[in-house]
């Protein structure tokens, strides 16, 4: 499977990747935001709304939700879905937190050709990595 970090106005305006299989999207949004629109279908969408903060609060992700966002990316995997597409606002924190979490699972490629760069929001990697069963921390 491969995994991709991408914005809001990348899913919002632009096609999905051109490949054949199924196509997923995490949506995350915070709270003062819409959930997105995509352009394109896919076959399965989710969606989270944290914000992009780096210690636990009202507006952060939840473990809950960090047990949620793992099990998607588990399901992705068995499943065989072609690619799975992360997404926030500008595509580079929190969803780029997801990506490198996912990327610890060998079975699970980087799809660079559409990816944005990353700096991941540690607060949630930490959450989907530790969900995810992964020991490695940036702590």
């Amino acid at each position: 499977m491969k995994i991709a970090n991408v914005s809001r106005h990348y899913i919002q305006n632009l096609e999905q990747p051109h490949t054949n299989g199924q196509h997923w999207l995490i949506s995350i949004t915070t709270h003062k935001d819409q959930p997105v629109k995509p352009a394109q279908q896919y076959s399965q969408i989710y969606h989270f709304v944290f914000n992009d903060v780096n210690e636990p609060g009202p507006t952060s992700i939840t473990e809950t939700q960090a047990q949620e966002i793992a099990e998607i990316i588990k399901q992705a995997v068995v499943q065989k879905v072609d690619i799975l597409l992360v997404h926030c606002d500008m595509g580079i924190c929190r969803s780029g937190a997801v990506i490198e979490a996912a990327l610890l699972n060998q079975n699970i490629t980087y799809y660079s050709e559409i990816s944005n760069k990353r700096q991941p929001n540690t607060l949630v990697f930490n959450l989907v990595r530790k969900a995810l069963g992964y020991n490695y921390s940036w702590e």
